[in-house]
């Protein structure tokens, strides 16, 4: 029978793997908490480039409101809050609802009057918001989106 002999063997200081498992533990634990943050930034970026989405379609939303009804966006019943119980004055208060509720309290929305140039009619679109989670938060700032356009 034939006996392996092993070779050169390495006696470790008793507790030296659990201080190893401690550091590793203490690194890994600081790569996850970098990690954690870097998600709540993530998210926080997300949030406003959704808010900036839905300004974009708000806007857009408003002027097709507009393009469907030329006559009375060329005499400024958009900008102006239009006649109760006429279609601009329905498009608005709707549009008006759409902001609240995609934008969150405190957004406003904004038409500007025509500037007209012949027998176009162009457009100030404007709107503002808050961009924080909290609409209470002192340093939040107050983002606007304007589009310009013609009818």
């Amino acid at each position: 029978m034939m006996r392996v002999r092993a070779t050169a063997s390495r006696k470790l200081a008793p507790g030296f793997t659990l201080v190893e498992v401690l550091v590793a533990l203490v690194v890994l634990s600081i790569g996850l908490l970098g990690i954690a943050s870097l998600q709540l930034s993530s998210l926080r970026w997300n949030n406003g480039a959704a808010k900036r989405s839905q300004a974009t379609l708000l806007a857009y939303d408003i002027l097709d409101r507009m393009r469907a009804n030329p006559a009375a966006a060329r005499s400024s019943e958009y900008s102006t809050g239009g006649t109760p119980g006429t279609i601009a004055t329905a498009d608005l208060n709707a549009w008006a609802s759409n902001i609240v509720a995609a934008m969150g309290p405190g957004a406003t929305g904004t038409v500007g009057v025509p500037n007209a140039t012949g027998t176009t009619a162009w457009f100030l679109i404007t709107i503002t918001w808050i961009d924080s989670n909290d609409p209470n938060d002192p340093n939040a700032g107050a983002l606007t989106f304007r589009l310009r356009s013609q009818l």
